[in-house]
């Protein structure tokens, strides 16, 4: 789904970026992509591929002023990771401050955390930035 679905995405979407006067398209990774995890290889692959997919997409719609970007969201609390926490049997206030622990803030990011980056690669102020990432995980994977 990942790496098919955005592609698909664009793909359907295409002429009508064409048209426009500066578009963006903006993809979610994840910091999976740069780490390797245990019984991960699905998902940490996929993610690595939307980030290629990404830079190459921003090279090849650059003539139609096309910016291609990826966020990369570390630990964030959602339903889905809420769902996940519950699945495992995990008490959830530890899970999350545990997940917490892992990044320089000590704390898990929300879900606006990550909206207000999407807005800022959508902005004119990001007017010069594609074909990269921004990372959003509080620090957690600075080597």
């Amino acid at each position: 789904v990942n790496v098919i679905g955005y592609a698909n995405c664009v793909k359907q979407s295409l002429e009508s970026l064409k048209k426009g006067k500066d578009s963006s398209i903006i993809n979610i990774a994840s910091v999976s992509s740069f780490i390797a995890q245990p019984e991960f290889v699905p998902y940490n692959t996929s993610k690595g591929a939307v980030i290629q997919l990404s830079k190459c997409l921003a090279m090849d719609l650059a003539n139609y002023n096309i910016r291609v970007n990826s966020i990369c969201p570390g630990s964030i609390r959602t339903r889905a990771t809420d769902k996940h926490i519950e699945s495992l049997g995990l008490d959830p206030e530890k899970a999350y401050k545990d997940f917490g622990n892992d990044s320089l803030l000590k704390r898990i990011g929300n879900p606006k955390e990550i909206a207000y980056g999407a807005l800022f690669l959508a902005s004119d102020e990001a007017s010069y930035i594609t074909g990269t990432e921004l990372v959003i995980d509080g620090g957690a994977t600075i080597d």
